[in-house]
Order: C-alpha cells, then structure tokens, then sequence
C-alpha cells in the first residue's frame, strides 16, 4: 500500500484496503460514475496532502454513486481488469483478488483462523495450524522435526520448533487474514 505515491498520478484506495493507479482524474471521475468507487473510498489527490476520502473529492458534484450492488462487478487492484465474483485470481496478471476474509495460498482458497486461535493450536501442536491453513508440507515437516529433533536433543530442542511454529502461525494466520496471498513455504 502505498502512502504518498511518488507520481503525479491519481490513486484510489477501497475501504479493503485494494489500491487503484496511477489514473488520470477523468479515468476517476468516470469510476465514480460507475459506482466503482464510493463515498467511502480514499483519493491520493497529487501534490496535496496525502490521502483524501472520495465525499471530499467528489463534494458538490450532484451525482453520488450508487450505492454497491451484490453482483456489482469486480476488477483486480494490479491491473483494473473485471474479475468474476468468486475469483480469487486475476486471470490476466495472477494477482490475487480475494476479497478480505478470503483466504488464498497460491491462489487457492483455503480455511482462515484468526492469529490468536493459530497461535494456541500451534502451542499445543506446531504445524497443526500451517496444515489447516493450507501450508501443508510445511505443516508436515514442523510436525516431522518436532519428534526428530525431540529425539536428537532428548527435549530440549523442541522448544525451538515450539517457538518458530507458534510465531509463523501467528504470522501466516495475520497474513491470511489481511486476504494476501501466502506461498506454501513461506515463513512469518
């Protein structure tokens, strides 16, 4: 996300977080027509202070947008195409367009836990909470080095499994939950 783009360029910002830009303001002012972009989205407005909600913009323009339909029509944040409703992927540039709450790994969707609840499941068994969410061979291999390296150190090696296990839950269940895409591997 981006704080003070380095452009003159406009940018718009959903309430979820998706980003929009660089665009010409009538590229905009044509989205807000549309209803593509609401009230309560953010504007970066160049060479102005920072971000600017999209009813301060649009401020006296006498057309406010339509408030979104459920079926309205989505387009990916990295390259404006339309996207289905239930795509979890651009299928023009593989970005991931899930909508938050939507937990994807590689694009695949997969099941959420909050952090909280990923920490304390791995505290009671690491690599249980990687597996729920999708990391399965890294689940696996958090669970094979647990007894391996128990066994090496007789104990006192498990502790350090604990400690990457339940941090990387913690981590990757944050991630998810912010609707990034997360690799199979990928650590914290």
């Amino acid at each position: 996300m981006i704080d003070q783009p380095a452009t003159d360029g406009w940018f718009a910002r959903s309430p979820e977080g998706e980003q929009f830009g660089p665009t010409t303001r009538e590229q905009l002012d044509e989205w807000f027509k549309q209803g593509r972009i609401g009230p309560n989205w953010q504007i970066y407005v160049p060479h102005m202070e920072g971000w600017q909600e999209a009813s301060t913009v649009y401020a006296g323009s006498g057309s406010a947008p339509p408030p979104p339909r459920p079926d309205a029509p989505r387009f990916c944040s990295a390259c404006g195409e339309s996207v289905t409703p239930q795509a979890v992927v651009c299928l023009k540039c593989g970005a991931s367009v899930a909508k938050p709450g939507v937990v994807t790994i590689n694009g695949l969707g997969t099941s959420t836990l909050s952090p909280v609840v990923a920490l304390i499941i791995s505290l009671l068994l690491p690599g249980l909470p990687q597996i729920i969410m999708g990391q399965v061979s890294k689940g696996i291999a958090l669970l094979v080095g647990l007894f391996v390296i128990g066994i090496v150190t007789f104990g006192i090696g498990v502790v350090v499994i604990y400690v990457v296990s339940a941090v990387d839950a913690f981590k990757i269940a944050g991630k998810l939950e912010a609707g990034r895409t997360v690799d199979d591997w990928e650590f914290f």
